[in-house]
């Protein structure tokens, strides 16, 4: 059959997990449903924060039997796959991140530490941390009373295109991301390395950190459980895809299936 849903590529925290116990592992009834998706021919992959190596211990602990074409964390940062029982980074594209990193550091050195350095001789910040070392993530708390004066700090690292928020509607704390360190990055890496198109991808998620995986360029199909953040449902909608009244996985296998329905594809 030649599908025309080809992989599915799903967060997890809020997405694939919540509203269960114990954590560490998906709800039976998701486990069950990634074995059906591999079954009838649709990859499934992975795109969250977490390291792969856990990720791929919680979906051993949750019984699930097929294996995740691509695990892909730390929002894009990391991309690994499994072979013989074992996660294997990519190291071409560890090495690339680390060239990337160098060169976002060395070209927004000197407009991070003007922002920094207000930090330090005002008191608007509670606190902050820069890593400067590694991922370029910059994160604040604002002291009581004070969320607008904070923001007025950060936002010249916001209007620079350098640097976007974790979650744009909060101005009292936040962390600040590298434009290049986002989920929309991590999908297209997904499917150039499985040979997919956009219009055989299904994205999933639930969270503002999630929205650059949810663009029509990347994503043909689209799907969110029902406690996705209003933003998500929004652009969900705007691209006719589905949004279920169901939470967490058990949205997401709802979503999916009245989709595949849609389009007059089953899973058996």
């Amino acid at each position: 059959m030649n599908r025309k849903i080809k992989l599915l590529v799903f967060d997890f925290d809020g997405t694939a997990l919540g509203g269960h116990e114990p954590y560490a592992r998906f709800p039976s009834e998701f486990a069950v449903f990634l074995d059906k998706l591999s079954r009838n021919g649709i990859l499934w992959a992975t795109n969250t924060t977490w390291a792969p190596k856990e990720q791929y211990k919680l979906i051993k602990q949750s019984g699930v039997r097929s294996q995740p074409t691509l695990l892909t964390g730390q929002t894009g940062r990391l991309v690994a796959k499994v072979k013989s029982g074992k996660v294997v980074f990519d190291s071409g594209h560890g090495r690339m991140v680390k060239a990337v990193d160098l060169a976002f550091r060395k070209e927004n050195r000197a407009l991070v530490n003007s922002v920094l350095e207000k930090f330090i001789a005002g008191d608007e910040i509670e606190q902050f941390s820069c890593n400067d070392f590694d991922q370029n993530i910059i994160s604040y708390k604002a002291q009581k009373g004070k969320a607008l004066q904070a923001w007025k700090l950060i936002r010249p690292l916001i209007a620079s295109g350098a640097f976007y928020l974790w979650e744009p509607d909060k101005k009292s704390s936040n962390s600040l991301l590298p434009y290049y360190m986002n989920k929309g990055a991590a999908l297209k890496i997904i499917q150039e390395k499985l040979h997919i198109a956009p219009e055989h991808t299904v994205v999933a998620g639930d969270a503002t950190n999630d929205l650059h995986m949810f663009d029509a360029r990347l994503a043909k199909y689209m799907i969110c459980p029902a406690n996705a953040h209003y933003s998500i449902k929004r652009i969900v909608r705007k691209n006719h895809g589905i949004v279920s009244d169901k939470k967490f996985s058990w949205g997401v296998i709802d979503a999916m299936e009245t989709l595949l329905d849609q389009i007059k594809e089953t899973l058996c």
